[in-house]
């Protein structure tokens, strides 16, 4: 579990760490995080030749990768090396233009559809 833990930002937005602040949809923060889970973040860490994020603006984000292992629905497991995101603007499409890291299967049964046709690996 990430409680208030550094993920990376995996899209071209400007981002490069986020701090996690709060799990969003969840009945109790001590829950797990799982693939396509909505999350509010804060910025920590952006590129200097950035103008779409700002440092210390807070944004919502979606999880696409995770440390801990996930079982799959055909029993097989899922793990990354780093927990990463994709910032969200408010009506939950992407900020960014493309992803750089690949997308967990998940993501399509989330209704997320964009994300896997602006991403470049699907596993």
């Amino acid at each position: 579990m990430i409680s208030q833990g550094n993920l990376n930002c995996c899209d071209n937005s400007g981002a490069k760490r986020v701090k996690l602040i709060r799990i969003l949809n969840v009945v109790s923060q001590n829950s797990s995080l799982y693939f396509g889970q909505v999350l509010k973040v804060i910025i920590t860490q952006c590129s200097p030749k950035n103008n779409k994020v700002k440092k210390g603006s807070l944004t919502k984000s979606i999880i696409i990768n995770l440390r801990k292992n996930k079982k799959r629905f055909d029993l097989s497991y899922t793990k990354f090396d780093n927990p990463s995101v994709i910032l969200l603007n408010h009506k939950n499409d992407c900020i960014g233009s493309r992803i750089f890291a690949p997308i967990p299967v998940e993501i399509r049964r989330k209704n997320f559809l964009k994300f896997i046709f602006l991403s470049t690996k699907i596993i």
